[in-house]
């Protein structure tokens, strides 16, 4: 099983979806390589993070995503449009925030309860932007 499905869901939208898994240190890997690739074939996409089912990673990789965005920063600054955040559970949602105002994110974000807020959010701002 794979730690987050990822997909073209709309034009121009990556779609992550967390499955639930505490993943190894190969399958976390495999996800951030298929993350950046996807970026990379759909420049200028949104991104829509479904965190429904995700678990609190342990600190290695917790530390290892820390610094592949550092290494990744320009490609997502460059490239991604637009961020929604689904997290469904009010006191994660407000963790989530607090991260946020603390390290900024590398494009304009939401943090949500529901798909359809983040689906708004994504038509709105790439509408916008348009």
């Amino acid at each position: 099983m794979k730690f987050a499905s990822i997909t073209l869901e709309h034009p121009k939208t990556i779609k992550v979806t967390y499955t639930g898994i505490q993943p190894s240190p190969e399958q976390f890997e495999d996800y951030l390589i298929e993350l950046a690739a996807m970026v990379k074939a759909n420049r200028g996409c949104a991104q829509i993070f479904d965190a429904t089912h995700i678990r609190v990673l342990p600190a290695d990789l917790r530390i290892r995503h820390g610094q592949w965005m550092k290494e990744n920063e320009r490609l997502f600054t460059d490239d991604v449009s637009v961020t929604a955040l689904i997290v469904p559970h009010m006191l994660a949602r407000l963790v989530m925030r607090g991260v946020y105002l603390i390290q900024k994110p590398y494009s304009p974000y939401v943090v949500v309860s529901t798909t359809e807020e983040a689906l708004k959010y994504v038509e709105e701002m790439t509408s916008i932007a348009a």
